[in-house]
């Protein structure tokens, strides 16, 4: 993938947009915005303490899309510690759709796109105030090592990383669709020449255009 250290309108869309070029964003998050997502900080909270709170969990991010069996319930201290599915085997993975920040993320107010969050105005350069207008949503996933989200594509978007690490595994739309196989199964059915690696770090968001 092609890598970028910042971004403005016009290139995003001559380049990136209208050519369905994906690309990664170094740096798009403050080193205080991540902190936000610490461990050590979600220690603090109720609904989202890694200790107590439990979640539904399957071995793959979109379960609706593949009708996969849910595995049962675990807490994020034990996806980090790579708890698997007691039917397969597969390390166990968490989405959870975050519609209050105030506690997930109290920094400016729970607004991640306040005028002083990097994060907030790295994405206004691009969508200016219509990304408050579209009420856009945001998607949290937590897993542990080795675990994966089945292929499969949709709309445009970006996708920030926060802690730890994510191997990407890309392909383009000529090869779209959704798979209930183990992401590195999934892999292997792809040409090797089409596909793109890339290996996603704290503070780093990538754009995937629409079908990737």
């Amino acid at each position: 993938l092609e890598v970028v250290d910042d971004m403005d309108l016009e290139t995003f869309y001559y380049d990136f947009f209208m050519t369905g070029r994906p690309f990664v964003w170094k740096n798009a998050a403050s080193p205080q915005e991540l902190d936000m997502y610490a461990k050590e900080r979600w220690m603090q909270t109720e609904s989202l303490h890694p200790q107590k709170v439990v979640w539904e969990c399957g071995t793959q991010g979109e379960p609706v899309f593949t009708h996969q069996k849910l595995c049962g319930n675990f807490t994020m201290e034990q996806m980090e510690q790579r708890a698997t599915c007691p039917h397969d085997g597969w390390s166990v993975i968490r989405s959870g759709y975050i519609p209050d920040y105030h506690e997930t993320y109290p920094l400016f107010g729970g607004d991640p796109y306040h005028d002083e969050s990097v994060y907030g105005k790295n994405l206004k350069k691009l969508f200016g105030s219509r990304l408050e207008a579209s009420e856009p949503n945001h998607y949290i996933f937590w897993t542990g090592d080795q675990s994966g989200i089945n292929w499969h594509w949709h709309n445009g978007g970006f996708n920030a990383c926060f802690v730890g690490q994510k191997q990407w595994r890309l392909a383009p739309p000529l090869y779209k669709g959704f798979s209930a196989l183990q992401p590195k199964e999934a892999e292997s059915q792809i040409p090797e020449e089409y596909r793109l690696h890339c290996t996603q770090t704290p503070g780093d968001m990538i754009y995937l255009p629409d079908y990737w």
